[in-house]
């Protein structure tokens, strides 16, 4: 933040995007903050039991995962808490621990 480290707990977060070439994090509580990693490298770091790389902007807890719906044929749209600033979809043929039959 500004010319400040801010330690955030990562039991903390709901999910990692990047936007404008930037990566963010979003907390539980609805804050954003930017980060020095890309989400390449975060995706090598993060607990894969705790975090899942749904697409090219997403890596997302999936205790932040709300509901799935099946969005046209080939897609799955997924409400997080908090919400993302767009849709979040990803594709319905990729194999994702999101969905539980």
């Amino acid at each position: 933040m500004g010319q400040r480290l801010l330690p955030i707990d990562v039991a903390e977060v709901a999910y990692y995007f990047s936007a404008n070439k930037l990566t963010y994090l979003k907390t539980y509580a609805d804050k954003q903050y930017v980060l020095d990693y890309s989400l390449d490298e975060l995706e090598h770091i993060l607990d894969p039991r705790r975090f899942y790389r749904a697409n090219r902007q997403f890596i997302v807890s999936l205790k932040a995962v709300q509901k799935i719906y099946l969005y046209f044929t080939s897609k799955l749209k997924v409400d997080l808490n908090p919400a993302a600033e767009e849709d979040f979809e990803l594709s319905a043929w990729r194999p994702t621990p999101l969905v539980v039959a």
